[in-house]
């Protein structure tokens, strides 16, 4: 494993969750159950107040469908167990998205396996969400700039989101909180949340830990991690995970320049790793500077951030937020016995300034949609990634093999190596934006971006996310930092002429959904903390999920 750091689990939430599971398991046993008195649990593990447990027995083995909700069409629920094929006896339904403050009624239709059909409700009445300004912040239409909603083109689903030292909540479409997760699920060191393959939420608590939760929010799997995870984390075909990490125990205090594949879910095992610093220049400047070369300090050069796995080409593409680099490694770089080389890379995605010789060769060509070489003052400003997070690959790839499409959240720090010519928040943007690599040709060139034309007051200097659907793109701008005055100010450490405390920056999140053939916004959210410092208030990540995923794994008896 990487680093040398021995770690335990301090509370363990999965044993905890196994437990109130046999107390329901008892008190079904006990009562017994039916269709017309059925046993009804709402939040059956003390941390979802939006979910419940409908049970009862069935004399004839059965197949069970749900619809959850209040009348309305737009975001009531309805899901079809019967997926899975099995017909039970013992039926415990998992109410999930239940609207706050409301009496919801969940309408269960029983489908008997001698053709029967048989129909009941049970009403749940929730409570309204507690008033906690920082735990649950106020959610609200976007109000800086004007568009056209449009409900019905948005991707299905729901919007998740994992908002630092907050709850963990889920919106519908109108922006009510129809999930939630409280208590032993808030930290104030990081959160992050993904839908895995097989159903589950992935939910990292602080630097070191995964937790696997299912839509009740029952913790089935706990995994601590050797070293510190920063931040996001791929989940590979074979269900492995490749994170961003470090090696804790290096004597010069590199940290966040490792990405590793684990052998989750066995594990947190290392069976692949990449280790940055034995191949990129540890020494070129970084941008934002957050800590990144000082004596005393955690040399945080390259801020490691995401990793993905291109299994078109068999490539790591790993993303340096203060290297301004996104770098591509062939596969068996990633052997653990393996040093990395310069033979290992594909190419480097990112500006071209304070790259030294050696590296020349593996820079990619910026060229315009009519294949003219863009020049360098132009692609800094407007082209490359500036502190960019979220790289991932669109599902919609070009037929030819030496092409290959990836999307990023740009969040535009500096936009310049020189001073003179850095952008400062005030007037600087975050994109999302999509990129063509010719890995033959050795170019690059931007093929959809959007951003831009909502201005300073959705500049995101630090975090963010951007996540690919069929017609749309969902875009987290996560970390805005406003002054008194409402003016985008940046961070501390992130962006240019900035001499405000952290007393003086007033955190705001912003998710909007946009149209790739239009560019038309036609969905969008907005929060903020009117509490500080604002490094723990913001929003990594915003990922659209539906409530109950087809794969869903049945409880049983």
């Amino acid at each position: 494993m990487s680093g040398n750091t021995s770690r335990s689990i301090l509370r363990n939430l999965k044993l905890e969750h196994d437990s109130a599971w046999q107390q329901i398991l008892a008190k079904y046993n006990e009562l017994e159950p039916t269709t017309i008195q059925p046993l009804v649990i709402q939040d059956p593990y003390r941390c979802n107040m939006l979910s419940a447990f409908i049970c009862f027995k069935t004399e004839i083995a059965a197949q069970v469908s749900i619809m959850i909700g209040i009348g309305d069409e737009q975001t009531d629920i309805s899901f079809d167990f019967s997926a899975s094929g099995e017909w039970l006896y013992d039926h415990f339904i998992p109410i999930a998205g239940l609207y706050p403050d409301s009496n919801n009624i969940v309408a269960i239709t029983v489908n008997y396996e001698d053709g029967t059909v048989e129909s009941f409700e049970c009403d749940i009445q929730t409570e309204a969400l507690p008033e906690l300004p920082v735990l649950m912040p106020t959610l609200r239409d976007i109000d800086n700039f004007e568009y056209n909603e449009n409900i019905a083109l948005m991707a299905e689903g729901f919007t998740f989101m994992a908002p630092q030292s907050a709850y963990i909540f889920g919106v519908d479409s109108k922006r009510v909180v129809r999930w939630i997760l409280q208590g032993d699920y808030v930290n104030s060191e990081w959160s992050d949340i993904e839908r895995l393959a097989n159903g589950n939420f992935l939910v990292s608590f602080g630097f070191y830990e995964l937790r696997e939760v299912d839509i009740l929010g029952r913790c089935l799997r706990q995994t601590v991690l050797s070293s510190r995870m920063h931040h996001d984390w791929w989940e590979l075909e074979n269900g492995q995970l490749l994170i961003t990490t470090e090696d804790d125990s290096h004597p010069d205090n590199y940290v966040m320049d490792v990405s590793e594949v684990i052998d989750y879910p066995v594990s947190a095992e290392t069976v692949y790793q990449l280790r940055m610093r034995e191949v990129l220049d540890t020494s070129r400047i970084a941008i934002p500077n957050v800590n990144a070369q000082g004596s005393d300090d955690d040399k945080d050069w390259f801020h490691n951030n995401r990793a993905v796995y291109d299994v078109r080409n068999n490539s790591f593409i790993i993303s340096g937020r203060h290297q301004d680099a996104i770098v591509s490694f062939i596969q068996s770089a990633a052997e653990l016995t393996h040093v990395l080389e310069l033979t290992d890379i594909n190419w480097i995605m990112g500006n071209h300034d304070n790259w030294s010789d050696e590296y020349q060769d593996k820079l990619l060509t910026p060229i315009d949609s009519d294949g003219n070489v863009i020049d360098d003052a132009v692609a800094n400003h407007d082209f490359w990634n500036w502190g960019q997070h979220s790289v991932t690959i669109p599902s919609d790839q070009p037929e030819e093999a030496n092409l290959a499409d990836y999307i990023i959240f740009n969040n535009g720090n500096y936009r310049s190596y020189d001073d003179s010519l850095a952008e400062p928040a005030a007037t600087n943007y975050s994109q999302c934006s999509r990129y063509r690599i010719d890995s033959v040709a050795m170019t690059i060139q931007k093929t959809w971006t959007f951003g831009q034309e909502l201005g300073s007051g959705h500049y995101s200097s630090f975090v963010g996310s951007v996540r690919d659907h069929d017609t749309t793109y969902v875009v987290n701008t996560g970390g805005i930092c406003l002054n008194a005055q409402g003016e985008n100010m940046g961070t501390h450490w992130g962006d240019p002429d900035n001499d405000l405390g952290l007393d003086d920056i007033y955190p705001h999140a912003c998710v909007y959904e946009v149209l790739k053939d239009t560019k038309e916004v036609i969905w969008g959210m907005e929060f903020s903390w009117e509490l500080t410092p604002y490094f723990v208030y913001f929003n990594f990540k915003a990922t659209r999920a539906s409530m109950y995923p087809a794969n869903i794994m049945l409880y049983r008896s």
